[in-house]
C-alpha cells in the first residue's frame, strides 16, 4: 500500500499503470489509460498524480500521459 494524497493506493495498482504506460505504443490520457486496463478513471488519476509527484510521468499540453524515462520519446513530445 502506497499514501498518497492521504489516500491508499494498492501498490500492485501503480505497479500495473506504470507498466502499461511504459509499453504503450502511443501518448494515452487517463480515461483512454483506465479503459485499457480495465481500471477506474478515478485510481487511474490518483496514481497518475502520484508517479507526477515521483516525477515518473508528465502530461503534455494535451493530457497525454508521457513516462519520462523515455528520451526517445521526450524528444519528440510537444509540450
Amino acid at each position: 500500500m502506497l499514501m498518497t494524497n492521504k489516500s491508499f493506493i494498492d501498490s500492485e495498482d501503480v505497479l500495473d499503470v506504470e507498466f502499461a504506460i511504459k509499453n504503450a505504443e502511443e501518448y494515452q490520457t487517463i480515461e483512454e489509460l483506465a479503459n485499457e486496463i480495465k481500471k477506474s478513471k478515478k485510481l487511474v488519476e490518483r496514481i497518475v498524480f502520484y508517479l507526477q509527484e515521483k516525477n515518473r510521468v508528465i502530461l503534455n499540453k494535451e493530457k497525454k500521459i508521457i513516462w519520462i524515462y523515455q528520451p526517445e520519446l521526450i524528444k519528440n513530445a510537444v509540450f
